[in-house]
């Protein structure tokens, strides 16, 4: 599976970033399930965000996106996002990464 590590973001805003990473997914735009957790171990996460396929030609990219609502729920700290394929009783991990949630202060 890919990994797309995202840039911090803060609590209380909104966040939505496009892949540079694309799959030929057509016709399955309502089989993803996104999660946020606090190890890669972890089989459940803290908070489900919205996913989407951006179709493009013959390929596709995702596009995650959180609202502030959901930001504002969590801690500073260092947590793992994927992005789950579902198909039947299958589930692939298409992306995943590390998302940090600030702020953060530079040394």
């Amino acid at each position: 599976m890919p990994n797309y590590n995202i840039e911090e973001i803060t609590p209380g805003t909104t966040f939505s970033l496009t892949s540079g990473i694309s799959y030929n997914l057509s016709g399955v735009s309502n089989s993803l399930k996104s999660l946020i957790k606090e190890k890669y171990s972890k089989t459940t996460g803290i908070l489900s965000f919205t996913s989407s396929i951006v179709e493009s030609g013959n390929s596709n990219t995702f596009k995650i996106s959180l609202t502030s609502t959901q930001t504002s729920g969590l801690s500073a700290g260092v947590y793992i996002y994927e992005v789950l394929f579902l198909s039947g009783s299958n589930t692939y991990s298409l992306l995943d990464g590390y998302l940090p949630v600030g702020p953060f202060s530079a040394f």
